[in-house]
Protein backbone atom coordinates (compact mmCIF):
# COMPACT_ATOMS: atom_id res chain seq x y z
CA UNK A 1 0.00 0.00 0.00
CA UNK A 2 1.31 3.41 -0.97
CA UNK A 3 0.84 6.42 1.28
CA UNK A 4 -0.62 9.62 -0.13
CA UNK A 5 -1.66 13.01 1.16
CA UNK A 6 -4.75 14.53 -0.43
CA UNK A 7 -5.34 18.26 0.03
CA UNK A 8 -8.78 19.60 -0.89
CA UNK A 9 -9.79 23.24 -1.35
CA UNK A 10 -13.55 23.43 -0.79
CA UNK A 11 -16.00 26.20 -1.70
CA UNK A 12 -16.57 28.78 1.06
CA UNK A 13 -20.31 29.03 0.33
CA UNK A 14 -20.98 25.57 1.78
CA UNK A 15 -22.16 25.00 5.34
CA UNK A 16 -20.08 22.98 7.81
CA UNK A 17 -22.34 19.93 7.32
CA UNK A 18 -21.94 20.11 3.54
CA UNK A 19 -18.17 20.43 3.86
CA UNK A 20 -18.15 17.27 5.98
CA UNK A 21 -20.40 15.59 3.38
CA UNK A 22 -17.97 16.47 0.57
CA UNK A 23 -15.06 15.05 2.57
CA UNK A 24 -17.17 11.97 3.38
CA UNK A 25 -17.80 11.37 -0.34
CA UNK A 26 -14.06 11.50 -0.99
CA UNK A 27 -13.48 9.04 1.87
CA UNK A 28 -16.08 6.71 0.33
CA UNK A 29 -14.31 7.00 -3.02
CA UNK A 30 -11.00 5.99 -1.41
CA UNK A 31 -12.68 3.08 0.38
CA UNK A 32 -14.19 1.91 -2.93
CA UNK A 33 -10.62 1.68 -4.30
CA UNK A 34 -9.76 -0.72 -1.44
CA UNK A 35 -7.84 1.99 0.39
CA UNK A 36 -8.13 3.50 3.84
CA UNK A 37 -8.05 6.98 5.33
CA UNK A 38 -5.52 7.06 8.16
CA UNK A 39 -6.22 10.66 9.22
CA UNK A 40 -8.28 13.65 8.19
CA UNK A 41 -8.12 17.27 9.20
CA UNK A 42 -10.74 19.84 8.16
CA UNK A 43 -9.65 23.44 8.56
CA UNK A 44 -12.01 26.38 9.03
CA UNK A 45 -12.49 28.98 6.32
CA UNK A 46 -9.19 30.65 5.36
CA UNK A 47 -8.31 33.53 3.03
CA UNK A 48 -6.68 32.40 -0.22
CA UNK A 49 -3.49 34.00 -1.51
CA UNK A 50 -5.24 34.62 -4.84
CA UNK A 51 -8.70 34.08 -6.29
CA UNK A 52 -9.59 30.55 -7.31
CA UNK A 53 -12.84 30.17 -9.26
CA UNK A 54 -13.87 33.68 -8.15
CA UNK A 55 -13.50 32.82 -4.46
CA UNK A 56 -11.27 34.71 -2.00
CA UNK A 57 -11.82 32.22 0.87
CA UNK A 58 -12.08 28.46 1.11
CA UNK A 59 -12.18 25.51 3.49
CA UNK A 60 -9.24 23.12 3.48
CA UNK A 61 -9.28 19.39 4.15
CA UNK A 62 -6.14 17.27 4.45
CA UNK A 63 -6.52 13.49 4.20
CA UNK A 64 -3.73 10.99 4.67
CA UNK A 65 -4.61 7.85 2.77
CA UNK A 66 -3.17 4.44 1.97
CA UNK A 67 -4.15 2.75 -1.27
CA UNK A 68 -2.50 0.28 -3.63
CA UNK A 69 -3.16 2.28 -6.80
CA UNK A 70 -4.95 5.50 -7.75
CA UNK A 71 -6.47 4.99 -11.22
CA UNK A 72 -7.03 8.02 -13.49
CA UNK A 73 -10.79 7.59 -13.10
CA UNK A 74 -10.48 8.30 -9.38
CA UNK A 75 -8.56 11.51 -10.06
CA UNK A 76 -11.31 12.55 -12.46
CA UNK A 77 -14.01 11.78 -9.87
CA UNK A 78 -12.23 13.92 -7.28
CA UNK A 79 -11.86 16.77 -9.77
CA UNK A 80 -15.56 16.63 -10.74
CA UNK A 81 -16.85 16.36 -7.17
CA UNK A 82 -19.26 19.19 -6.46
CA UNK A 83 -17.91 21.65 -3.92
CA UNK A 84 -14.21 21.05 -4.58
CA UNK A 85 -12.43 24.02 -6.11
CA UNK A 86 -8.99 22.40 -6.34
CA UNK A 87 -7.12 19.37 -5.04
CA UNK A 88 -3.57 18.09 -4.77
CA UNK A 89 -2.58 14.45 -4.40
CA UNK A 90 0.97 13.88 -3.17
CA UNK A 91 2.81 10.57 -2.92
CA UNK A 92 4.62 10.35 0.43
Amino acid sequence: MKKYELALVIEPTLTDEKVKAVVGKIEDLILSEKGKVTSKDIWPKKTLAYKIAKHREAYYAILKIEVANIPPSTNRKIKLQEGIIRYLLINQ
